[in-house]
């Protein structure tokens, strides 16, 4: 839960119990139950090298960024992912093949099947959060 706090005493510390009171409203504390999500964060980019830069991701279990082709709008081969991750990442490089590549590719996120090891496409299913993949489509744009 996420709860605010005045800060009573002004010196810019978190002072709870003695100090710094939550937040109410007509009599109700200010508090919001959360919970992490798997998510990534990625952007289109120049084609300036064989890496695609993650801005940021969160997998709340061993899994993997994969990055596949564009094949007529959906997901084609992989043309790269990352070593088995967990947790919450920024700048995460990862490393593509050009050579099955088209301008346009889907981003994705797969969970481990559990032996940690390395990314198998057969055995390491896409990760979905309300029965939507976790993807975001981007174009590797033509350095100016």
């Amino acid at each position: 839960h996420v709860m605010l706090h005045y800060d009573d005493d002004e010196d810019g510390q978190y002072g709870f119990p003695d100090e710094d009171a939550p937040v109410s409203v007509n009599g109700n504390i200010l508090v919001t139950p959360i919970s992490l999500l798997p998510s990534l964060s990625v952007v289109d980019q120049f084609a300036n090298s064989s890496r695609i830069r993650i801005d940021a991701l969160y997998l709340d279990k061993t899994g993997f960024v994969v990055v596949h082709a564009d094949e007529n709008g959906t997901f084609g081969s992989v043309v790269g992912n990352t070593e088995p991750l967990v947790g919450y990442r920024e700048n995460v490089l990862v490393r593509i093949s050009l050579q099955d590549a088209t301008s346009r590719f889907h981003v994705m996120l797969h969970y481990d099947n559990g032996d940690r090891a390395y990314y198998r496409g057969d055995e390491d299913a896409p990760v979905a959060v309300n029965g939507n993949i976790v993807v975001t489509p981007i174009l590797l744009l033509q350095t100016p």
